[in-house]
């Protein structure tokens, strides 16, 4: 076990990097009691695995309409998600996280070899453009206990093409539900 530690320490320091960000933010998010500080901690863990350029943290409005950014990295992340235009977006979020590149190029694979493609690949893919510079990146339902999406996490790293593996999609979408107890018990605590 220790030979297989160094050999991913050495091989797959970024995933490494990554893994302990999220560990050390999972542990700090169990203290957390504000929506506020739950957003520049979130950030500011994420930001130091540097495995990122953009990354945003948006919480669902009062009447449902949208999500407002809670916490942003990067200078191209929106203020805000309206739910009309990113519904297919949020449908595509029942089946867990999403990697948006993935879509992107199964509906290139499907138009090079001439297949018909998925209309709702398409959709999402529209529905991706609202988020701008995070278009191309990772996204995450934050949900409540009655499962409904009360936010959303994005991240993206427009330096690489794939930039997330399917275990590390698998890693960020695992601070899904520790981030939604802290939504939900800081909408308690405020009460």
């Amino acid at each position: 076990e220790l030979v297989e530690t160094w050999i991913q320490r050495i091989f797959f320091r970024d995933r490494s990097d990554l893994e302990s960000s999220i560990g050390l933010l999972r542990r700090r998010l169990v203290h957390i009691l504000e929506v506020e500080e739950l957003g520049s901690t979130v950030v500011a863990e994420l930001e130091q695995s540097r495995r990122m350029t953009d990354a945003g943290l948006y919480l669902r409005d009062q009447d449902g309409s949208g999500f407002d950014r809670l916490a942003g990295l990067g200078l191209r992340v929106p203020e805000r998600i309206e739910v009309a235009t990113a519904r297919a977006l949020l449908d595509r979020l029942e089946a867990g996280p999403l990697a948006l590149e993935e879509v992107e190029r199964e509906v290139n694979e499907r138009k090079a070899r001439s297949e018909r493609s998925v209309g709702s690949d398409d959709a999402v893919l529209a529905a991706a453009a609202v988020l701008g510079a995070l278009g191309r990146g990772v996204v995450v339902a934050l949900r409540d206990e009655a499962r409904d999406i009360i936010g959303l996490l994005v991240l993206c790293d427009d330096r690489v093409r794939d930039a997330f593996s399917p275990e590390e999609v698998a890693l960020i979408g695992s601070l899904a539900a520790p981030i939604g107890v802290v939504i939900e018990n800081s909408r308690v605590y405020g009460q």
